[in-house]
């Protein structure tokens, strides 16, 4: 199962904190609006559920409550190779 890399950035004093999937296109928005921001953590999930999971765990929120009625779907093997393709280390997809 493909495992996508997540990032947390913080602003320079600390009072807002920015998450995304690591993309091109994270990465081209975050240096036009806040090229200050700093990466704080760094993190790799299977699914958005489970990065929502792992984001509130390291944020010390409660438990992060799923939608009802939606489908987390894990991520695919396109989403995977997109951001390989953009530069961004990624574990080795094994079948």
């Amino acid at each position: 199962m493909p495992q996508l890399k997540h990032q947390v950035w913080s602003s320079p004093d600390g009072s807002s904190d920015t998450f995304v999937i690591a993309s091109a296109e994270a990465d081209e928005l975050r240096a036009k609006i806040s090229p200050t921001d700093t990466l704080v953590f760094e993190f790799f999930a299977s699914s958005y559920l489970e990065a929502m999971q792992i984001y509130h765990g390291w944020q010390g929120w409660e438990a992060y409550k799923p939608v009802p009625n939606y489908e987390y779907e894990p991520y695919t093997n396109d989403e995977y190779h997109k951001q390989k393709s953009t530069g961004h280390d990624v574990p080795i997809l094994s079948d």
